[in-house]
């Protein structure tokens, strides 16, 4: 049964990937084989899972009333706790009723759903449930209760964003620390070994004086013994500090890595938060009442003081400190005069960041990025002809 159901698992897997390629009809198919294992092998609540995949596809293609049928059996087929399926499953028959232009049906299963997702702490469903309720609104011509959960659902949005930020950076410390405990306990082994080397070499060493009283020949091959010792012991440092510096090199690269992931988040998010005002700036001169027109002004500002406070750029610009330490020490010794801005957009340029993703990380235009870039070549000890990407990552 067990094996039996793992294939059930495969198939509704592959409906997944069939459904991110758009690929409806072959994802229906995967999904219903899924279902029909699970049911047949009698796991009930597992074959709502796959039930509830198809009920997507259903609501994907416009086809809300089967979308409709599909969720309600898939919510049967549940257990009566309050899980997450449970949750989503009102959520999605709300967003059926909505598509069937049933509203008052949609409001009051859409607000089961978040009520069941807020009391059990479902935070991730219950913005899910935000969301819907304010395209709910919106299709009902109540752009205020629209805009008043978008907003709602905005700031959790956000909120679960920076935990899920914060959580991957304490991750990342933890296994930071464990490898630097790890490193730590094999200095103190190695710091042993060759503790107990050299008294082993010391004992050797006295043994050959006293022997050298009885018998010359053996002081000639103590010596010998002694001076192979050494050699491999010489030759096992060597080894050993070369690992030490292809561990510290990929440990920088993983740093760099990581510094470049986050700065493109960085720049993504500064990037939406930018289009979004664009767009908003747009909708604000066309012909709308003045109440309108106030509450799209007072969001442009709320997304432009989001830009300006931007606690991820002031995370990404210490870890950049912290990791590139060296490299701002051997910057200023190239070139003394250089500006905190500058040695900053040097740090993103080793990030090999493109303009587009400097000027959204530093909330300025790709032009300013530029001219930016400009002075600070004129700065560097560089030839024309250089390439300033390739020089600061010389450094």
């Amino acid at each position: 049964l067990d094996s039996l159901r793992w294939v059930a698992y495969v198939q509704n897997a592959f409906g997944i990937l069939e459904r991110e390629e758009n690929n409806f009809p072959q994802a229906l198919r995967y999904y219903q084989q899924a279902y029909d294992l699970l049911f047949e092998l009698g796991y009930t609540d597992l074959s709502a899972v796959p039930l509830s995949n198809i009920g997507d596809i259903y609501l994907l293609q416009g086809q809300y009333e089967d979308a409709l049928n599909t969720f309600n059996k898939s919510l049967a087929m549940r257990q009566q706790d309050e899980t997450t399926g449970t949750a989503i499953a009102h959520l999605n028959i709300g967003q059926s009723w909505r598509g069937l232009g049933n509203f008052e049906q949609a409001l009051l299963e859409i607000r089961l759903g978040l009520k069941m997702a807020e009391s059990n702490g479902f935070r991730k469903v219950e913005s899910f449930g935000l969301k819907d309720l304010s395209e709910t609104f919106k299709k009902m011509g109540m752009p205020d209760s629209a805009l008043y959960y978008l907003e709602i659902y905005q700031s959790l949005s956000d909120s679960l964003q920076k935990e899920e930020n914060k959580a991957q950076l304490e991750n990342l410390f933890v296994a930071y620390e464990t490898e630097k405990a790890q490193h730590e306990a094999a200095d103190r082994q190695k710091r042993i070994l060759l503790l107990e080397n050299e008294k082993r070499l010391e004992y050797l060493s006295n043994y050959f004086i006293i022997s050298l009283l009885v018998l010359a020949l053996i002081i000639s091959s103590a010596f010998f013994i002694r001076n192979r010792i050494l050699r491999k012991l010489a030759e096992s440092e060597l080894r050993n500090e070369r690992l030490e510096s292809e561990q510290m090199r990929r440990e920088l690269e993983g740093k760099q890595k990581d510094l470049t992931n986050l700065a493109l988040e960085i720049a993504r998010k500064n990037e939406v938060f930018t289009q979004t005002n664009e767009a908003l700036s747009r909708l604000q001169k066309g012909e709308l009442p003045p109440e309108k027109k106030k509450q799209i002004r007072q969001l442009i500002q709320f997304n432009a003081q989001q830009l300006r406070i931007n606690e991820d750029l002031e995370e990404l610009q210490i870890n950049i400190e912290q990791v590139n330490a060296d490299f701002f020490e051997k910057l200023s010794q190239v070139a003394p005069d250089l500006t905190p801005s500058e040695k900053q957009l040097s740090a993103l340029i080793r990030l090999n960041l493109s303009t587009k993703d400097i000027a959204s990380i530093r909330n300025i235009s790709p032009k300013s990025v530029e001219m930016a870039r400009y002075r600070l070549r004129k700065k560097l000890p560089i030839e024309a002809q250089d390439d300033i990407y390739e020089f600061v990552q010389k450094i």
